[in-house]
C-alpha cells in the first residue's frame, strides 16, 4: 500500500483533535499513561495487508491499532454522504422544493457518488485512493474544497470518538475480560458472557461520546459533537455485507447504537434535530436500498417520527415475523 495516501495530510490534525477535543480529560490521560494503562503511541498500519479493519485496543501492548485504509474509508464516506445529503435534501428543503427524489445530476454529485462507491468497496478489497476524486489533499474546485474542509472537521472528531472508544477499554478495566482469550475463545462465549461484552461496549460508547461531546448544553453544540458519531455508526451500517449483520453478537446492534446516541444527545425539536434525524433517515434508506428493500411512501409529521419508523424497519430485519 502506498504510504502517500491523501489522508496523511490530516495526521497531525487527527492527533491534535484526539488530545485536545476534551481539555478537561487531558490530565486524566496523562495519569493513565503514567500508570501504564495506555502507551502514548498508536499502532498505525499503512500496509493494510489483511483487509479493512476498524480501530481496536490491544490489552497486552496497551496501545490502539489504527489503519490507514479505514481512515480513508471514513473520510470518503463522510464526504460523499454529506455532499449528496446537503445538496439534494437540506438545500431543497430550505428552499421549500424538496420532492423526495435524490438526483445525481451534476459533476459535484457524480464525483461524490463515485467516491462513495469506492469507500464501500474497501470492505471487499483494499485499493488505492484515486486522487482524481475528492480527497483532503487536492481539490478539484472551490465547491469541493468547501465540502472537503467541512468533512475534515467531522472526520477528525469521528476518529477521536473511535479512538476514545478503544481507549475506554484500556483505562476502564475492560481489558481484563479479553486478556488470555483467543479469537476462537471469543466465538464460544455464552449468552451471558456476550451480554457482559455488550454492556462494556455501551460503556465505551458513552465514554467516547462524553469526550467528543464534552459538557455542551445547546442543541447546536450537541449537533456539532454528535453528528460525527452518528456518521461513524452509519458508515458501519452501510459496510455490513448482509442485512442481518445489523444484529451483533458481542456488540450492541447497529440500530440500538443509533437509538442510544440520540437518547444521550437529547435534542429538542428544532432545525438542529431535524438535520440529524433527516440524515439518519437518508442513511437508513440507503442501507435498505443497498439490500433491495424498497418502502412504500408514507406521511410523517416530524423527522424524528420518520426516523423511528425506519428504525422499526431495521428491527423487523433483525426479528422477521414468521409466515402464518
Amino acid at each position: 500500500m502506498d504510504t502517500t495516501s491523501p489522508i496523511e495530510v490530516l495526521w497531525n490534525n487527527i492527533i491534535h483533535t484526539f488530545e485536545n477535543i476534551d481539555p478537561n480529560w487531558l490530565e486524566n490521560h496523562k495519569k493513565a499513561v503514567a500508570k501504564g494503562l495506555v502507551i502514548p503511541e498508536l499502532d498505525y498500519d499503512y500496509c493494510c495487508e489483511n483487509g479493512l479493519k476498524p480501530p481496536c485496543a490491544d490489552p497486552e501492548k496497551r496501545n490502539i491499532y489504527l489503519q490507514q485504509a479505514h481512515l480513508e474509508h471514513l473520510w470518503a464516506f463522510i464526504y460523499s454522504v454529506l455532499v449528496v445529503y446537503e445538496e439534494r435534501v437540506i438545500n431543497p428543503m430550505q428552499k421549500g422544493n424538496f420532492d423526495g427524489e435524490i438526483k445525481i445530476n451534476n459533476a459535484l454529485l457524480v464525483r461524490a457518488n463515485q467516491l462513495f462507491d469506492w469507500s464501500i468497496s474497501l470492505s471487499n478489497k483494499v485499493t488505492q485512493w484515486d486522487t482524481s476524486l475528492p480527497n483532503p489533499a487536492y481539490h478539484h474546485n472551490d465547491r469541493e474544497k468547501f465540502y472537503a474542509e467541512k468533512t475534515n472537521g467531522l472526520f477528525q472528531s469521528a476518529v477521536a470518538y473511535l479512538l476514545y472508544h478503544e481507549y475506554a477499554h484500556l483505562v476502564l478495566g475492560h481489558d481484563i475480560y479479553f486478556l488470555g482469550r483467543t479469537k476462537a475463545d471469543m466465538e464460544k462465549l455464552s449468552d451471558d458472557e456476550c451480554s457482559t461484552l455488550i454492556q462494556l461496549e455501551q460503556e465505551a460508547d458513552l465514554f467516547a461520546l462524553n469526550r467528543v461531546n464534552g459538557s455542551t448544553e445547546t442543541d447546536c453544540a450537541k449537533l456539532v459533537g454528535g453528528l460525527p458519531v452518528f456518521m461513524t455508526i452509519f458508515s458501519s451500517l452501510l459496510m455490513v455485507k448482509y442485512k442481518s449483520n445489523i444484529q451483533q453478537k458481542r456488540h450492541p446492534d447497529l440500530d440500538t447504537r443509533l437509538a442510544n446516541l440520540l437518547i444521550e444527545l437529547d435534542l429538542n425539536e428544532d432545525e438542529n434535530s431535524h438535520y440529524i434525524y433527516y440524515y439518519g433517515c437518508y442513511a437508513i434508506i440507503m442501507f435498505l436500498r443497498k439490500h433491495k428493500i424498497f418502502l412504500k411512501p408514507e406521511t410523517h409529521d416530524t423527522a424524528e417520527e420518520y426516523f423511528h419508523d425506519l428504525l422499526a424497519k431495521l428491527d423487523e430485519i433483525k426479528n422477521p415475523k414468521e409466515e402464518a
